[in-house]
C-alpha cells in the first residue's frame, strides 16, 4: 500500500489562475481533496472542484470504500 503512505504528502487543495488582460490574475478553478485513512485502508475520499466564474460547473465526487 505505498500509495496510502504518500497521500498525506499530496496537496489537499490547489488553484489554477489565468493572467487576464492588464496582468491581473483571475482564479479559473479550485480543487479541494480530502481523504480518511484508517488502519492503512482508504475509507473515504472527497474531491470538489469550484469554478468562481461559472458556478453551474461546480462538482463534488465522494467515494466510500468498504473492505
Amino acid at each position: 500500500m505505498p500509495v496510502l503512505f504518500r497521500m498525506d504528502r499530496m496537496p489537499a487543495e490547489f488553484s489554477v489562475y489565468n493572467v487576464a488582460t492588464g496582468g491581473a490574475e483571475v482564479l479559473e478553478y479550485r480543487w479541494e481533496i480530502a481523504h480518511n485513512i484508517q488502519n492503512e485502508r482508504l475509507i473515504y475520499r472527497k474531491a470538489q472542484v469550484t469554478y468562481p466564474g461559472n458556478p453551474s460547473l461546480n462538482r463534488v465526487v465522494e467515494h466510500t470504500f468498504h473492505y
